[in-house]
């Protein structure tokens, strides 16, 4: 515009979240540059926004009519919480964790939970459950873990939420499923050994045990003439550990 007058821009901008009214911010000072007149406004909360202008020259002309913008700042990532499950916790009795997620801009299509076991056969899947409607999410409740041996595991529940401007966040939570306790077994040479029985010829006894938890205790004893004899670790036998927080745990 030629002859330009700041005063007559009218600038109508709204601003609301979650349906209430915020602050809304305005339009700045203004730059010429010939006949381009420039000004900025800066949308920096979160917020639905509307934007729309109107001018009139000093001669009377209006300006062809300007569509009105609608969109959406959201800087605002969303929230996660894992329930009725502790991060790196042992579990015997019911096991039945949920998941809760929510976002102002939350969209289902951005939602990912899976749970994956240290076992092969408990490769990635995604979670299964009920789920319940809550404000801007969602959440889901998975059924006891069935009390049979092959689901005793440690266990990764992984959540992954991305909102509709791409927002995202993640969180974990890793726990075992122990109803079932220690196995054992022996290494083949100590096996062929006990086999035959009877020996003139001692050997070393080696015993592998394994547990979905880290042992907090451990021991070794034997029975000779009817009395039972505590050993000493370190002087009668040694223990070699294995294992990670996301493994089950080896001793040999």
């Amino acid at each position: 515009e030629h002859n330009f007058n700041a005063a007559e821009v009218n600038a109508m901008i709204t601003a609301s979240l979650q349906g209430s009214g915020v602050s809304a911010p305005g339009v700045g000072g203004w730059s010429t540059r010939g006949d381009v007149h420039t000004a900025s406004v800066t949308f920096s909360q979160d917020a639905d926004y509307t934007f729309d202008i109107e001018y009139t020259d000093l001669a009377g002309n209006a300006a062809a009519d300007y569509t009105e913008d609608r969109f959406t700042v959201d800087k605002t990532a969303p929230e996660i919480e894992f329930f009725d499950i502790e991060d790196k916790s042992a579990n015997k009795g019911v096991v039945a964790p949920g998941v809760r997620y929510s976002d102002v801009n939350y969209t289902e299509a951005g939602v990912n939970i899976t749970i994956e076991g240290a076992k092969d056969e408990h490769s990635v899947t995604a979670l299964s459950g009920d789920r319940s409607s809550i404000p801007n999410g969602e959440s889901i409740k998975m059924a006891d873990f069935a009390h049979t041996e092959e689901n005793d595991d440690v266990y990764t529940m992984k959540a992954v939420i991305r909102d509709k401007a791409g927002n995202e966040t993640e969180e974990t939570v890793l726990f075992s499923v122990n109803r079932f306790g220690s196995t054992y077994e022996f290494a083949p040479e100590t096996k062929e050994f006990l086999d035959k029985f009877y020996t003139n010829d001692p050997q070393d006894i080696i015993v592998t045990e394994r547990n979905v938890d880290t042992l907090v205790f451990n021991g070794i004893s034997y029975g000779r003439d009817g009395r039972q004899t505590e050993l000493k670790e370190g002087e009668d036998y040694t223990v070699k550990a294995s294992g990670s927080e996301v493994s089950w745990k080896q001793y040999i």
